[in-house]
Order: structure tokens, then C-alpha cells, then sequence
């Protein structure tokens, strides 16, 4: 569990088998670089027991760190990132990054918890593989004005199975709607959905995937 800590740099090793996240990054830990690592069984079920979310190879509250080349298996979640407790997330790099059997989803960017008025701008996630069974999920609980401007973007990833974008407050999503908060282009991906209300896909650009 890393706290606001600078600078960072997590390279070669291999995490698992806890009973928990693996690498916790919160409270604003920016300019890290997280590389050539090895995650392996961060367990759904014991998280779905306290916090009603799965636990994640790598969580993460921070602004641009560089997480690439990294190996994710059998984790509820491979790499959460939110805005927690009004944190920032923004700027990150998720890059060539593997996927396999996670319990959940692959890559979460989660916008929940609108009352903290966080924010989540500005993220890429590019030219990761996923095995199909868990792919990308984007949540859009966020509050009216609480993100002028997004801008993160998912793009020339290997998607097999879905990417799934959730809204928990339709007003929300469409105060933002020509804000285009979610760029999706070059993807191989088997199907995309909405999740509480077909409202949910109006905030987003979706540019040559297949």
C-alpha cells in the first residue's frame, strides 16, 4: 500500500496470492512507472465480502504513472483506476499490458461516488490483450460539472470480449454528452453495451473498431 508517494518506480517483480488488492496506489501517487511485473490471484470473492468490489492486481488514485508491460492473471480486477475520497486520476498510461482469466474485468476507470467530485481526465489505454473473458468496463457516476473535460481514450486494444460502459445517473451523463469523455478507436472488440440506460453511450466517440 502505497500513499501519495512520487515518483515511483516497480519494476520486475512478480505480487500474488494475497488476500487483498496487490499493489494499492492511492491518495495521490503521481509520476509513477509500474513495468514488467507479474500479478497473479487478487481473489473477487474475499473483497466481495467488505467492500463489495473485487480486489485488483494494481488500484490506483493518481496522476501520470506509466503502467506497461505488466502481466495480470486471475485477479477479480487487473488494474482499477478511480477517483476515490476526490481524488484525481488523470494523465495516466496503461500500455501493452496482458489479460488473462480475470474474475471481473480487465481494466476498470471508474467515475462512482459523484458526492466526492473527483476527477478521472486525460487517461490512455493503448495496444493492451485481454483473453475474452474480461474486458474493459467504464463507469459513469459522475456528478454535473464535476469534469469539463475527460479526454481518456482506449485505443488499438485487443478486445475479445466486451466493453461495457455503465451510467448510475442519466443527468449526469447528459450534461456531458458533447464533451465526448470516452474516445474509443482502432479496437478489435467483440461488442460494446450499455449498462443502466441507453443514455450511457452518448458520451462517447467510437472511431474505426471493428
Amino acid at each position: 500500500f502505497f500513499r501519495a508517494v512520487q515518483q515511483l518506480v516497480i519494476r520486475g517483480n512478480t505480487f500474488g496470492r494475497a488476500q487483498g488488492s496487490l499493489l494499492n496506489l492511492n491518495y495521490g501517487c503521481n509520476d509513477g512507472v509500474i513495468e514488467d511485473n507479474f500479478f497473479e490471484y487478487a481473489p473477487y470473492q474475499f473483497e466481495s465480502l467488505i467492500h463489495k468490489e473485487p480486489h485488483a492486481g494494481i488500484q490506483l488514485i493518481g496522476n501520470r504513472c506509466k503502467v506497461r508491460r505488466n502481466r495480470f492473471s486471475h485477479c477479480g480486477v487487473g488494474i482499477g483506476v478511480d477517483r476515490g475520497n476526490g481524488g484525481t486520476s488523470n494523465g495516466n498510461l496503461i500500455e501493452k499490458n496482458t489479460f488473462l482469466e480475470c474474475e471481473i474485468l480487465g481494466i476498470t476507470l471508474n467515475g462512482a461516488a459523484p458526492e466526492f467530485q473527483g476527477q478521472l481526465n486525460d487517461n490512455r489505454i493503448v495496444g493492451n490483450i485481454f483473453d475474452g473473458k474480461a474486458g474493459i468496463d467504464i463507469r459513469l457516476d459522475l456528478p454535473a460539472g464535476g469534469s469539463n473535460q475527460w479526454g481518456n481514450r482506449i485505443q488499438t486494444n485487443a478486445i475479445p470480449g466486451k466493453v461495457h460502459f455503465f451510467d448510475g445517473g442519466i443527468g449526469d451523463v447528459l450534461t456531458m454528452q458533447n464533451k465526448f469523455p470516452i474516445v474509443m478507436q482502432g479496437n478489435t472488440a467483440a461488442s460494446t453495451g450499455t449498462g443502466s440506460a441507453s443514455n450511457g453511450a452518448k458520451g462517447f466517440a467510437i472511431l474505426g473498431a471493428a
